[in-house]
């Protein structure tokens, strides 16, 4: 689903998500105060961890997908 978010960071984006969507969602994404390591955000199909992480920078327009952790055999 696409979901249009007004915010400056990906992590103010997050910040916004976790209000609508419950603390349960922000945790799963977010572990003391850093992007879990089991957890891919992609800004315009690339990994956030290439800019600044979840302070990388947001404007108009841009795309970003989560990848929450999975798991299975």
């Amino acid at each position: 689903p696409f979901i249009e978010v007004d915010a400056g960071t990906v992590r103010q984006l997050l910040e916004k998500l976790g209000q609508s969507f419950g603390q349960a969602f922000y945790d799963l994404i977010v572990q003391e105060d850093d992007l879990r390591e089991d957890v891919v955000i992609l800004k315009n199909g690339r990994n956030i961890a290439h800019f600044k992480g979840l302070d990388t920078e947001l404007t108009d327009g841009d795309d970003v997908a989560i990848f929450p952790p999975v798991s299975g055999g």
